[in-house]
């Protein structure tokens, strides 16, 4: 197996990972708030919505070319903006997606409360 093919695998498991995570625990976490049954199906749909918006941005920011005038700023975003690549976006929305999992679900050697 290659690496691109690995990263990709990850990204899979670590979207059904927290997938699977909310909707087994976010119902048990929301009856403090006694949200309608309405609301509380929406707290279900955020995380499709975020996904459906954002997917298309970073997507189109990992394809952008920048046209470069003769300004620093503008050479500095063009630089950058090459420099982005996919895989690198996929693995940094792991680790964010990883540490948002860690935070709702804090580890016992974390001194706070959910």
């Amino acid at each position: 197996m290659d690496f691109e093919t690995a990263i990709d695998l990850l990204v899979i498991a670590s979207c059904f990972t927290v997938a699977g995570f909310i909707s087994a625990s976010l119902e048990i976490h929301l009856q403090q708030f006694n949200l309608s049954q309405t609301w509380l199906g929406f707290m279900f749909v955020i995380h499709g919505i975020a996904y459906a918006i954002f997917s298309p941005i970073f997507g189109r920011l990992c394809g952008i070319k920048v046209k470069v005038r003769h300004t620093f700023s503008i050479v500095l975003i063009n630089l950058i903006l090459q420099q982005i690549k996919p895989k690198f976006l996929a693995l940094v929305g792991c680790l964010i997606t990883s540490l948002g999992v860690v935070l709702i679900a804090p580890p016992p050697f974390f001194n706070f409360k959910p």
